[in-house]
């Protein structure tokens, strides 16, 4: 059930913090060179930053409609990574597409592995927003806009086995 009072858009923030700690725990070791660190760029894409600019690792989608009847609502979540080498001219791109090919120096996680972690993540990420409200996930969500945060939490995020 959806909380009453809360804006189904509200799962958004929710969804695309989940993606980047999934992310965050599926690449451990450093990034390759020229990137610095995996970023949320509001409000739902996953960006890279680095030395000659930034590229678009993937983006989070989420609809959300009334459940027939108006019994609730119904949230469907699509999440989309880059997880091999893309070509680089894409057209009406804000930044040009990037991979986790290029970016993971330690190698690219199982797609299988990183979809049940992003698909485990975003269920936890609902019961979060239902349990702790909006302001926990928005703090959390704020921070992981920012560079320094993918660094503080590379040093305390266990890696993919645990």
């Amino acid at each position: 059930p959806w909380p009453t009072g809360m804006a189904p858009g509200c799962f958004t923030q929710a969804a695309g913090l989940a993606c980047w700690q999934g992310l965050l725990a599926s690449c451990p070791g450093p990034l390759a060179a020229p990137w610095r660190a995996v970023v949320l760029k509001p409000v739902n894409d996953l960006y890279a930053v680095g030395d000659d600019g930034p590229g678009k690792l993937g983006g989070i989608l989420v609809e959300t409609r009334l459940a027939p009847g108006g019994r609730g609502v119904a949230v469907v979540t699509g999440v989309g990574i880059n997880l091999r080498r893309a070509p680089r001219e894409v057209r009406g791109a804000k930044a040009p597409p990037l991979s986790l090919e290029e970016l993971a120096a330690n190698g690219v996680p199982e797609a299988d592995a990183l979809a049940q972690r992003l698909a485990a993540g975003i269920h936890a990420a609902y019961a979060r927003l239902l349990g702790d409200g909006l302001g926990a996930i928005l703090r959390d969500w704020h921070r992981a806009c920012s560079p320094e945060a993918w660094h503080e939490g590379r040093e305390s995020t266990p890696g993919p086995d645990g």
